[in-house]
């Protein structure tokens, strides 16, 4: 126990040091039914083949509401000693839509008491931006920043590692470790991680 203990410390403290930035990623209620989609080590820890999907519909009836779905598989393979996962997503909110796909794997060590696992997944993903349908209400009604849409494709990859026993589970993952640069104006640059 104490070597485990030993290893999860060491495997936190490996990520601090890293800055951290907002970004816009789709909101998962109900995330304990659907660890895959926060943490790719999580994949084939079931040890069986395991499908979810999920629906949030927030602020119902409010124009622009967000709105997020997604759908995953995960298994074990190898003898269980790796886990495979896939999940597609769909995000709107307001004049902004995500839609994309993730492919996770994840390297598992069994241990006296429990399952150590080390996870990475990369994603690619559509990033549209309806720009121009924003009412402004600003007298000239022209702001280079809304004079034009956004329709990117993103790539990106995050990692985790995932603990599980009888008796507890913990986890740490860091999505989004790439810095993806959208253009939607001469003079105005949007970020998204």
């Amino acid at each position: 126990m104490k070597r485990t203990i030993k290893i999860i410390i060491i495997s936190c403290i490996s990520f601090i040091g890293y800055s951290a930035t907002a970004q816009q990623d789709a909101m998962y209620t109900q995330y304990m039914f659907n660890t895959l989609a926060i943490n790719p080590a999580y994949a084939g820890s079931r040890n069986v083949g395991s499908a979810t999907a999920l629906f949030r519909n927030q602020w119902t009836g409010i124009e622009g509401a967000p709105k997020t779905g997604t759908v995953t598989f995960d298994a074990p393979i190898l003898n269980k000693r790796f886990g495979v996962g896939i999940q597609f997503l769909t995000d709107k909110l307001g004049v902004t839509q995500t839609n994309g796909g993730v492919l996770s794997a994840a390297y598992r060590i069994r241990m006296d008491e429990g399952t150590l696992a080390f996870g990475i997944q990369g994603s690619v993903s559509q990033y549209r931006a309806d720009y121009t349908s924003v009412d402004l209400n600003s007298g000239n009604n022209y702001d280079p920043a809304f004079a034009t849409n956004v329709n990117k494709i993103l790539f990106n990859f995050g990692t985790g590692v995932y603990y599980n026993s009888d008796k507890f589970f913990v986890g740490l993952s860091v999505q989004n470790l790439m810095k993806n640069r959208l253009t939607n104006a001469e003079s105005a640059n949007v970020d998204v991680n």
